[in-house]
């Protein structure tokens, strides 16, 4: 296979992994009202690639409990297993640990290997969940990793996940539901024969999704005391003054603090203005539109953006800081001037070869590898890590396009 693995991934015990199954499956039941639609049979036995979409956090248990012919194998993010005890029943599960957003041999080496046995693994393409309720670019390597395997594919496409549970929600759970279109989408024959090019565009559309536009069609509505938790930290302008970094959030409301304009968010996610106040008709629209103003400022050759930081450790634990410094983007990179355990250090990660900068909007974003591990980067102004993230994500789209 040409790679070498760290440990082996074994298979989940039989026993274990049903309890485990039955009770996630009872919990989406309850909680989630997840709602299962079997285009296909998957099959029961033999190798097997699952693709899935992947809207928000509680995706991984509702495809656990979609999934009942079989025992799976997720791959998930590398830094849940420096926890000692989560990291143990993740191992016993089968999960393969993933360095996010970096080229990963181990990982690669583990799901050839798993899929070798005759096993089934279960990849979320995007390598995060979604900003705005909409589908997110796949990574390119998923459809080499699937020609090379030439096992046959399946995919999830995962209603309503991010309405329940955004990446930025901050813990607040929604009540609405979730639904789950399964369906085989190649043969191992196909798998192998198709060109990447094809490949690729066959998962992108089979995992597409727009879960706002999936609500307008459904009408499912989402009850919760705090459905606008977590707003605060990606609405960069405010619509109505332009102040930037103005909008708090409480329960289901959002408002500027600089001239107090302010929305509800309604049980079907969209946004109601008060009186004299105007917003975009939902979370969706502010983002896309926020969107387009950063791209637009990556295009000026004089862009650049810069900021004080404090930087730690990447990991799944609290860790102390480490060191401070300036981080700076411009249309080549990302790089860090400062002090890291005492030391005076640059660091550059071209844009290149970092398809995604991830994190905790409010917080701070992280770089996955350099000459100190991965490092988590504490901006003085939590709330730029979005406007961060738009401007690094469209460069690095541009970085691969000029190599083509």
């Amino acid at each position: 296979m040409g790679f070498q693995l760290s440990s082996r991934i074994n298979e989940p015990p039989a026993l274990y992994y049903s309890l485990i199954r039955f009770l996630v499956t009872v919990y989406t039941k309850l909680f989630l009202n997840l709602k299962v639609i079997s285009v296909d049979p998957i099959p029961s036995k033999g190798p097997l690639i699952l693709v899935c979409s992947h809207g928000g956090y509680l995706d991984f248990l509702c495809v656990a409990a979609a999934i009942h012919e079989r025992r799976l194998h997720f791959l998930g993010a590398d830094y849940y297993f420096q926890h000692k005890a989560l990291g143990n029943f993740l191992r016993t599960l089968g999960v393969i640990p993933k360095q996010q957003f970096y080229p990963d041999l181990n990982s690669i080496a583990a799901t050839m290997q798993v899929l070798k046995r005759g096993s089934a693994v279960v990849i979320f393409p995007a390598g995060q969940t979604s900003l705005d309720g909409t589908s997110l670019p796949i990574d390119p390597s998923i459809a080499r990793l699937i020609r090379r395997a030439g096992v046959p594919v399946a995919a999830l496409r995962i209603h309503g996940s991010f309405l329940t549970l955004s990446r930025f929600s901050r813990g607040a759970r929604n009540s609405g539901r979730i639904e789950i279109e399964k369906q085989m989408i190649l043969t191992g024959k196909q798998a192998a024969a198709y060109d990447e090019a094809k490949v690729y565009k066959i998962l992108s559309d089979a995992i597409a999704f727009d879960d706002f536009a999936w609500q307008r069609k459904t009408g499912v509505l989402y009850r919760g005391k705090k459905r606008a938790q977590g707003y605060e930290n990606v609405l960069i302008h405010c619509p109505k003054c332009g102040e930037k970094y103005s909008y708090q959030a409480a329960g289901n409301q959002i408002w500027c603090d600089a001239c107090g304009n302010s929305a509800e968010v309604g049980m079907d996610m969209r946004l109601v203005s008060d009186e004299g106040s105007v917003a975009p008709a939902d979370l969706q629209i502010w983002l896309q539109d926020q969107k387009k103003n950063a791209i637009q400022n990556t295009e000026l050759e004089t862009f650049s953006l810069s900021t004080e930081v404090k930087a730690k450790r990447y990991g799944f634990n609290d860790s102390p800081f480490i060191g401070q410094g300036i981080a700076r983007m411009d249309r080549q990179g990302i790089q860090f001037r400062g002090n890291l355990d005492g030391e005076d250090v640059e660091i550059f990660v071209d844009h290149e070869i970092l398809p995604g900068l991830t994190g905790d909007f409010g917080d701070y974003f992280y770089l996955p590898t350099c000459d100190h591990g991965a490092l988590a980067f504490y901006p003085h102004q939590g709330k730029s890590v979005i406007e961060w993230k738009f401007a690094q994500e469209y460069l690095h789209a541009l970085a691969v396009e000029s190599k083509l």
